[in-house]
């Protein structure tokens, strides 16, 4: 994620995975980092890229670049599916209530700028 103007560098975008994220630690810094009141790791790569986006930063996406993700590994060992399954909405609900109306203004501007 950075401030650059440099188009060529990749896709413009509202929020991308922190599988494989490089941040300025002053940017990361001044949006408060990653949020620690949500749960095991669900939706704050999310609301971090959506804090940096609220200040006008933009975040790309290096579309040359390939990398496989292995989404939720490291949760085997949390407990049963129902309880990481509320562990999600949980968090779910905790972004939705943070950012819903934020999301739907991106929505809009990008809309418009179709």
């Amino acid at each position: 994620m950075d401030a650059s103007t440099d188009s060529t560098a990749g896709k413009d975008l509202p929020s991308v995975s922190a599988a494989c994220l490089l941040i300025k630690r002053e940017v990361y810094d001044s949006v408060g980092g990653l949020d620690e009141g949500f749960l095991i790791g669900d939706f704050e790569d999310s609301d971090l890229c959506l804090k940096v986006k609220q200040r006008g930063l933009r975040i790309i996406c290096v579309s040359k670049l390939n990398l496989t993700h292995l989404e939720r590994q490291s949760f085997t060992g949390i407990g049963a599916n129902g309880f990481r399954e509320r562990v999600s909405r949980y968090n779910a609900w905790r972004h939705q209530r943070r950012w819903s109306d934020y999301i739907e203004t991106l929505a809009r501007v990008a809309e418009v700028a179709k």
